[in-house]
Formats: C-alpha cells, sequence, structure tokens
C-alpha cells in the first residue's frame, strides 16, 4: 500500500505518506488551503517520501464536517487523482479520526461545533457508535452522557459549557500516530467521494 491521507477540514489539518504501516511523510497545515496550496503541499509530501505519482495505490479522505470550500478542495482533489490513475478511495468521518485518537476511552462522546448554538455529535460505545445527530447545543448539554469522556472541536464557548458538565475531556493520540492503522482499516472503493456538510443551509 502507498495511501496518501488528506485532512483538510480539521483544525490542525495533515497530509501523509503512509504504506499502513507507518508515515513515510507529512505535512501539517493550519490555515485555510486552497486549490493551488495543496497542490503545492501534495508535491513536497510526495517528493519527501520519494514517492512518485504513480507509485499511489490509494487515497483516504476527509470528508467531513469541516469548512465548505476545505472540503470542496479536498475531495476535488481525492477524486481528480483516483480518476486520473485508476487507484481507489476512501472517505473518512472526522468522528472517526477523533475515536482513532481517543483509542480506549469510551464511551466516547464526539462534538463539533457547526453553528453558534448547534454542533453536530456522535457517541461510540464499546462495542458500538451511532449516526451523527446534528442538534442545539441545548438539547445536548441536556442529554449528556453520566460516563465516559468527550472530544472534539469546539468554539471557545462551546468548550466552556462541555467543561462545567464534569464530563472528562479525552486524552488523545496525535493523528500522525493513527494514520497508519486508519488508512489501513479504511474500505476503499472506486466510487466518486462526497462531502459530507451535514445539515442544509
Amino acid at each position: 500500500m502507498k495511501c496518501l491521507y488528506i485532512d483538510i477540514a480539521s483544525h490542525r489539518g495533515l497530509l501523509a505518506c503512509s504504506d499502513g504501516k507507518r508515515i513515510e511523510a507529512k505535512m501539517h497545515c493550519n490555515e485555510s488551503v486552497r486549490d493551488n496550496t495543496l497542490l503545492t503541499m501534495y508535491a513536497e509530501v510526495m517528493a519527501n517520501a520519494q514517492w512518485t505519482h504513480a507509485d499511489l495505490t490509494h487515497i483516504a479522505c476527509i470528508t467531513g464536517p469541516g469548512g465548505f470550500t476545505s472540503l470542496r478542495i479536498a475531495v476535488a482533489f481525492c477524486n481528480t487523482l483516483t480518476t486520473e490513475l485508476g487507484i481507489p478511495s476512501a472517505g473518512i468521518h472526522l468522528a472517526d479520526v477523533y475515536a482513532a485518537r481517543a483509542h480506549d476511552q469510551k464511551p466516547l462522546l464526539w462534538i463539533h461545533s457547526t453553528k453558534k448554538q448547534e454542533v453536530f455529535a456522535r457517541v461510540f460505545g464499546k462495542n458500538r457508535k451511532e449516526e451523527v445527530q446534528h442538534m442545539s447545543l441545548h438539547m445536548l448539554l441536556e442529554h449528556m452522557p453520566q460516563k465516559g469522556h468527550w472530544c472534539g472541536e469546539l468554539i471557545p464557548e462551546h468548550r466552556a459549557a462541555l467543561l462545567q458538565t464534569g464530563l472528562p475531556e479525552a486524552v488523545l493520540q496525535e493523528t500522525d500516530i493513527i494514520v497508519p492503522a486508519l488508512v489501513n482499516e479504511a474500505g476503499y472503493d472506486t466510487n466518486i467521494l462526497t462531502p459530507w456538510y451535514g445539515r442544509e443551509g
């Protein structure tokens, strides 16, 4: 496996080359990534891994949630590469990245701020995971679990509210550590990926 991992959806994005056992090269991005920036990052990380364009066998792309433009750029770039190279891709939800980073701290409540008073939330149990829910912050706080941990990318106001619930925040591994296993276990196919925005409007 020679997999390109693309994440420009999260607060600390990552572009990485992984063989499913380790990361051969990586580059973090902390700002909004545009088309030309992503192309430059791709060229640099591939050169650092000493991989050629034709070496790629798989692409794993974070499809959401995240900024509208970032998701559109990432998914379009992934689809262009997979079509051109004739290789499979896998769309990975950001919640699954956080669940992997939290490792065995389950039950786990993943939360993502989407508007001032709205969040996406998903519960990962010991042997199950629920679907992502779109809800108000008020509803989330009213139905907080009594045990487990929480994690996610939150605006300061949401984070402050979560810290007051008494539910501990999960201790997360760096994304770099979990990428090899994540790309190795992802479900790949040749379908065109679509961004996950999670709601209308």
